[in-house]
């Protein structure tokens, strides 16, 4: 049996809300969840990001995976990547939609590598065939607590993850 499912959108935030590549991803996201009849989340990855989970779950997430950290306050690749790679280990989505920006470009890529799975980037419009899915996709596109992140550069991390879903 499959164990992936579900698609989860990789979020970001600017300003203390959701970036407009963000609400864009869980618009087409929503819509790739819809065709597959499952659920679209949503990874937030900051520091005092917590209050965003209500914004994305209005833009369309079911789920939103809320993992903060003083340490996560800014992008840095030795940081984000363990930690990324981890959470998606245990939810394993079907689909990883990122944004089409330094972040998505740097963090998708290695992510794909940890994974063992393929990665589409550049795309410029989202379709699925129903029919064809791989186990796990990932695309760049134009939790309850959890205290360990198990990667050796990242021992020091300790991050909380909340879970917020749609009520």
């Amino acid at each position: 049996m499959d164990t992936y499912r579900g698609v989860t959108v990789f979020g970001e935030t600017s300003e203390g809300k959701l970036s407009s590549i963000t609400t864009d991803l869980l618009g087409g996201g929503r819509t790739l969840a819809d065709r597959l009849r499952e659920e679209l989340s949503c990874l937030l990855f900051g520091h005092e990001v917590s209050g965003v989970a209500e914004e994305a779950i209005a833009y369309g997430a079911d789920t939103v995976y809320v993992v903060e950290d003083a340490q996560l306050k800014d992008y840095q690749t030795d940081t984000y990547t363990p930690a990324a790679a981890e959470l998606v280990q245990e939810i394993q989505p079907r689909i990883l939609l990122f944004g089409q920006n330094d972040i998505g470009r740097d963090l998708a890529p290695r992510l794909a590598f940890r994974l063992g799975t393929g990665l589409s980037t550049d795309c410029i419009e989202l379709d699925i065939d129903t029919e064809a899915m791989p186990s796990l996709q990932l695309c760049a596109k134009p939790y309850p607590r959890w205290q360990r992140c198990g990667a050796r550069r990242c021992h020091r991390l300790s991050v909380t993850i909340q879970e917020k879903e749609r009520s």
